[in-house]
């Protein structure tokens, strides 16, 4: 009951989309009506509503993922499995809100606040934060959404590493997720691998130095 209690507490806290919220309360914009990809995530908010509100989306996404579940490790111990259901309960909120007719967010920000919360006892959140970074700045990776699901198999896989069950669980949902809420936006898109600036493959026809396509 300890561990339901918890996980419903994680995916309502969730599900609450503040980067739909404030900047609707803020400034009257809708950023899932202006993004193209009508997704309710911090880099929209940045974009459509400024970096003052942007900055605030993000800082509530990362702690509504954070909270639930550092207040879950006080009374349920990383060794029960039931906590892998705690772990992705947040990020599950987002991206399946029931607010939002139980079609969120991406859910990026929300796994960072996620495995975020496991530190410093657990560190599954470095493999996360390497390949975003590796994949966004020396080994660039497009569209985003490559970029996303190349990232998450790679993090699902890094946590096969982790000695409990419900942290190799937990990560391996919240993959799942992310991966679900990316898979449409694949659809007409044309992969490349850029390095150091330069086009190195690309899944349309052209020569590998060709000028990089943009994101």
């Amino acid at each position: 009951m300890l561990a339901l209690g918890l996980f419903v507490l994680g995916f309502f806290s969730g599900s609450v989309l503040y980067s739909a919220l404030l900047p609707r309360l803020t400034k009257g914009v809708d950023v899932r009506a202006l993004a193209p990809d009508h997704n309710p995530g911090a880099a929209n908010v940045f974009k459509y509503a400024g970096v003052p509100v942007g900055i605030l989306a993000l800082v509530c996404d990362l702690a509504k993922a954070y909270v639930p579940v550092r207040l879950a490790l006080r009374w349920l111990p990383l060794a029960d499995p039931a906590f892998a259901l705690v772990l992705c309960a947040p990020v599950l909120g987002h991206a399946f809100s029931p607010f939002a007719h139980f079609r969120g967010g991406k859910a990026i920000v929300a796994s960072f606040g996620a495995l975020l919360a496991l530190l410093p006892g657990c560190t599954v959140v470095l493999p996360l934060i390497f390949w975003y970074i590796l994949f966004s700045t020396a080994v660039i990776i497009r569209p985003h959404a490559v970029r996303t699901i190349l990232t998450f198999v790679l993090v699902a896989a890094a946590a096969a590493r982790q000695p409990f069950f419900s942290v190799r669980m937990g990560v391996v949902l919240i993959a799942a997720a992310v991966i679900w809420r990316h898979l449409p936006a694949l659809r007409g898109q044309q992969p490349a691998l850029i390095l150091l600036g330069h086009t190195v493959w690309t899944s349309r026809h052209g020569s590998p130095g060709e000028r990089p396509m943009r994101p």
